[in-house]
């Protein structure tokens, strides 16, 4: 998961979530802290090693 804010920037270093509805869950927790002021990308991880990744889910926009 990626948080993009117009206020601290981007924030890639959450926790790798076991499905995409946990992730989905955090997201929308985020979403509630920061008050809908970001846009949260849910990845699905490729590769650990060479950290790839690719977007499964964006929610919200930064404001």
């Amino acid at each position: 998961m990626k948080l993009i804010s117009n206020t601290f920037g981007i924030d890639d270093k959450s926790p790798i979530y076991p499905t995409v509805e946990s992730a989905r869950n955090a997201a929308q927790v985020m979403l509630r802290l920061y008050r809908g002021k970001v846009k949260v990308e849910i990845y699905q991880v490729i590769d650990l090693r060479t950290h790839q990744k690719r977007v499964i889910e964006s929610i919200g926009s930064p404001e």
